[in-house]
């Protein structure tokens, strides 16, 4: 009897967002490797490694569901699972109040969420500061540098236990 190798268990990528249609992740292992994914402790079909990475279409993921995956290798054992990820709600998009005056040092909003959510602004993409926490729905963001024409002002949400949410821009 031959002993035989057993296959590097893959890893899930994370996080997974309540909705997303497909799961990836990356694998030690070679082109061509087997990766089986599962959702809830239940198989949902295979893909294969190409180039250190995979990635299986699946049903629109819901909050709190299990995604894990296995590997089998050319010739090898198949592996133990992955670490379990759990899929994530995320957090409603806050909203940006504008029109924003140029030469403004603050910008506001509301959010959805609930008192205590972090808000983070940025402007053209960079972080703007200190974060801001909504207070009833309302937030507002001081002490920026005075804001040009043209510039781009979007805001995240974090609530407890959700995922960021981007604001469209402003």
């Amino acid at each position: 009897m031959t002993v035989q190798r057993v296959t590097a268990a893959p890893v899930v990528t994370s996080p997974i967002a309540v909705g997303a249609t497909s799961v990836s992740g990356t694998s030690s292992e070679a082109d061509g490797t087997s990766i089986d994914v599962y959702v809830d402790g239940s198989s949902v079909g295979t893909t294969t490694v190409t180039t250190g990475a995979w990635t299986k279409s699946v049903t629109a993921l819901t909050v709190g569901q299990l995604v894990k995956a296995k590997a089998t290798a050319s010739g090898q054992i198949e592996s133990a699972f992955s670490g379990t990820i759990t899929v994530m709600a995320v957090s409603a998009a806050p909203v940006v109040t504008s029109p924003i005056a140029e030469g403004a040092t603050s910008v506001s909003g509301t959010s959805a969420e609930a008192d205590g959510t972090t808000i983070q602004v940025y402007v053209d993409g960079s972080t703007a500061g200190a974060t801001v926490t909504v207070a009833s729905g309302a937030w507002t963001k001081t002490g920026l540098t005075a804001l040009t024409a043209g510039q781009l002002v979007k805001a995240k949400a974090t609530a407890s236990g959700k995922l960021k949410a981007p604001s469209p821009a402003q």
